[in-house]
């Protein structure tokens, strides 16, 4: 089984934030596929989508009722996501070419940003991605001055 170690994967490949990395099992057997966090662009609307609607259906249905579920996907829509794609705030996980799981950062205050919409496909659940991607996200509020970031339960 596939597992992401971050001691063994983040290496830095360029100087504007965006690391990619290679993905290792437990034994840190490489696996030959390299990931990577960066903004999402147009053509990701579609697979962030999907993510998001997979993620929902399959992963929440284990902390939520079918009578949540219901309404929450069905709110989904891919042009939902272009406005956070179009001010760079949506943030992708491509395994090689393809995203695996998305996220994005809200200012809250001018002092306080809240990490949200997280989700991972399930294919890729419990296999540290999201960890990774909060992660990235929680550097990414740093970087832009917030002093804090609250990771919290919004009712959908």
């Amino acid at each position: 089984m596939a597992s992401l170690r971050s001691g063994a994967l983040w290496n830095p490949v360029n100087e504007n934030f965006f690391d990619e990395f290679v993905c290792t099992n437990r034994n840190n057997e490489l696996f030959n596929k390299v990931c990577s966090i960066r903004t999402a662009t147009n053509e990701d609307i579609e697979s962030i989508y999907k993510v998001n609607n997979d993620s929902v259906r399959e992963l929440c249905s284990s902390c939520y009722n079918e009578e949540d579920i219901i309404p929450w996907i069905a709110r989904l829509h891919p042009s939902m996501y272009k406005p956070f794609i179009d001010n760079g705030t949506m943030k992708v996980v491509a395994l090689e070419s393809e995203v695996v799981a998305c996220g994005r950062l809200e200012p809250f205050s001018d002092t306080t940003a809240t990490v949200c919409c997280l989700y991972v496909s399930p294919s890729m659940s419990r296999k540290g991605i999201g960890r990774l991607l909060l992660q990235f996200l929680e550097k990414e509020a740093k970087v832009k001055g917030y002093k804090s970031e609250i990771t919290q339960y919004t009712p959908h």
